[in-house]
């Protein structure tokens, strides 16, 4: 709790407003002040963690003017009506448009994709062939054999971005490109970011620059370039 206390005193120092992400919404004197207002995701893996009591404390909290906007992540899209959801999305795993999205543009809510570059995968050859020179690699993930590196539906991936890239003038700016696809998907897109280095965060910056033509988005939606449509989370 000791981070969100140091969270409490920045933002009370800005007059500003806090996100959490986290089932600590009632505690908001662990942020050192009552005064600061809060945009909540609740996140839970559990079906029960919607009981109907749950969402009537957190309906208080907004009349209460203690919390601003409610948000949701990792719960079907059936049990509340919410201002913004958060889930897994990139230009890859497509399960997320299967209902999220339709459902975000019909009631008009915001999105807050995480996962956007696929754990870092989607990644030019040049990049890769210079991390590996380099012995920076990455982030090892556990899920497949390839740790570090990409799987050929990966590199297929990556390399339709970087022809897309090229053609709107950020050339090498893989990461750029599958951000800027999101944001063009629905009105309201706030992609989760993240990186090890300034530099990592200035070439995602560089999504907000980009204008993808209707052409550019049908090219990299192409369903060779995906990944194999499962039958959706909780039903996998």
């Amino acid at each position: 709790m000791s981070a969100i206390k140091l969270q409490g005193k920045a933002v009370s120092n800005r007059n500003g407003i806090l996100i959490l992400t986290s089932s600590q919404f009632s505690f908001n004197y662990k942020l050192g002040s009552a005064d600061i207002k809060l945009k909540v995701n609740y996140h839970r893996d559990n079906n029960k963690s919607m009981h109907l009591n749950v969402m009537d404390n957190l309906h208080s909290l907004v009349v209460s003017g203690k919390v601003l906007y409610l948000g949701i992540s990792d719960t079907p899209a059936w049990v509340t009506p919410f201002a913004v959801y958060q889930g897994s999305w990139n230009v890859m795993d497509r399960a997320f448009a299967r209902d999220i999205l339709p459902m975000a543009r019909e009631h008009g809510m915001a999105l807050c994709p995480w996962n956007i570059l696929a754990s870092g995968k989607l990644r030019s050859d040049a990049e890769e062939e210079r991390r590996e020179k380099s012995g920076e690699m990455g982030r090892d993930i556990k899920i497949d054999d390839n740790g570090w590196k990409r799987t050929p539906q990966e590199k297929t991936m990556s390399n339709a971005l970087e022809k897309v890239a090229k053609e709107v003038g950020v050339e090498g700016s893989v990461s750029a490109v599958a951000i800027a696809y999101l944001l063009h998907k629905a009105p309201y897109v706030f992609p989760l970011v993240r990186g090890r280095k300034v530099e990592h965060m200035k070439e995602k910056i560089k999504a907000l620059t980009i204008s993808l033509s209707p052409e550019q988005i049908q090219y990299l939606a192409f369903e060779d370039y995906a990944l194999p449509l499962c039958c959706g989370w909780r039903n996998q």
